[in-house]
């Protein structure tokens, strides 16, 4: 339960992050758009984490619930530890696998 709060909270400051961090523009005046990338992220998000969600009932009884939350808590770390090092707009390409190891987690 804990690992979930954690998904949903780094699922809802991730606009936060990408706006200020890797200076993505909420809105561009020119096209008045917005950037696809502040939905996808998110939703890559959230749909990985109905996945892992539902694959973690077979994944309980084969290696034991202790187990399983180790694994969600690591996979939460790797991705907060690989966003402390994405800080340059040049890398946001990685938010990508970082978005799905979150959403594991």
């Amino acid at each position: 339960m804990l690992a979930r709060i954690l998904n949903n909270i780094f699922a809802a400051m991730m606009q936060f992050y990408l706006v200020i961090v890797l200076e993505i523009v909420p809105y561009e005046e020119t096209t008045k758009t917005t950037p696809p990338a502040l939905a996808v992220f998110p939703m890559v998000c959230f749909l990985t984490s109905c996945i892992s969600s539902m694959c973690i009932g077979p994944v309980t009884k084969t290696i034991g619930r202790r187990a399983t939350f180790t694994i969600g808590g690591l996979c939460c770390a790797l991705g907060s530890f690989i966003l402390y090092f994405l800080l340059f707009p040049y890398n946001s390409y990685l938010m990508y696998p970082t978005v799905i190891i979150m959403g594991i987690g």
